[in-house]
Parts: structure tokens; C-alpha cells; sequence
């Protein structure tokens, strides 16, 4: 009797650690969603752009790093331009 009491005692703790781990991997999923789609909303303030169309996305990033390695922008002035 105790080694069945014993060996269900583990079955439900192993049953609850696995809960646990796959409820804390939904969660990072999540929150990985919602700080993605936070970042976008914040970058679209900060370049004065909508970024939610992919598309644009990648063009504004290309642009910004065209910019840069031309000169037009450097990374001194960016941070300049930022403390504003």
C-alpha cells in the first residue's frame, strides 16, 4: 500500500512539473509576441513610419543602413539625435 501511494505521489509530481514547464513555454511564447509587436509599435514612433507591413519593414531597415554606411547618418550623431 505504501509503494503504491509512493508511486502515484510521483506520477502526479512528474504529471505537475510537466504542466508547469509546458504552461512557462507558452508563456515565453507569449510575451515573446507581445514584446515583438511592442518593439514594432515603439520603433514606428521613433522613425515617424508605420512598421507593421513587412514589406516596409525591410525597407526602412535597408534605408537606415544605407544611410549609415553612406555617412548620411552616423552613429554619434544617432545617439545626438536620440538624447534630444
Amino acid at each position: 500500500m505504501r509503494q503504491q501511494a509512493q508511486t502515484e505521489a510521483n506520477r502526479i509530481t512528474e504529471t505537475a512539473h510537466k504542466q508547469v514547464e509546458a504552461e512557462r513555454q507558452q508563456a515565453m511564447v507569449q510575451l515573446r509576441g507581445e514584446v515583438g509587436a511592442i518593439s514594432t509599435a515603439l520603433a514606428s514612433k521613433i522613425v515617424g513610419e508605420s512598421l507593421h507591413d513587412e514589406a516596409r519593414q525591410s525597407g526602412i531597415v535597408d534605408r537606415f543602413l544605407g544611410d549609415l554606411e553612406s555617412g548620411a547618418i552616423s552613429p554619434q550623431r544617432l545617439g545626438a539625435e536620440q538624447g534630444r
